[in-house]
């Protein structure tokens, strides 16, 4: 797994380029998503301090646990490819397990990955989240 393998990387030489190998965060977008939710909830990586989820799924749910770290999910209403359930019941199950500070973004509109508007509209609030959670 490629994410497990970039963080055992950071673990063993992100001091030497002044990181802070305890406050990791990851993000992906649709496959990418799903191997960092992956990377965090079934392989619990040590450092993850939280995740931003775009257009990912999770299989099972049941992997996030109370010791799990909080999620920003992003997915849009009508997506044709991953559908907004999962990225509902992601954030529901983060809900349910006491990760209070995840949240949940259901963009307005179809399709799969709106890049343009994430970038434009959407980092300001990515950017709070993962400073929210590196504290």
């Amino acid at each position: 797994d490629v994410v497990k393998e970039a963080l055992k990387w950071i673990a063993a030489n992100g001091g030497e380029y002044g990181l802070d190998t305890k406050k990791i965060a990851l993000m992906g977008c649709c496959s990418g998503s799903m191997a960092a939710l992956q990377a965090a909830y079934k392989l619990k990586s040590p450092g993850v301090r939280c995740i931003v989820d775009l257009w990912g799924s999770l299989d099972p749910v049941s992997s996030i646990s109370s010791k799990s770290c909080p999620v920003y999910v992003i997915h849009s209403l009508k997506d044709n490819m991953v559908d907004v359930r999962y990225g509902q019941d992601i954030y529901e199950r983060a809900l349910s397990m006491g990760l209070d500070k995840s949240r949940i973004e259901i963009l307005d509109g179809d399709g799969h990955t709106h890049y343009n508007y994430v970038g434009k509209w959407v980092m300001p609030r990515i950017v709070e989240f993962v400073d929210d959670n590196m504290n």
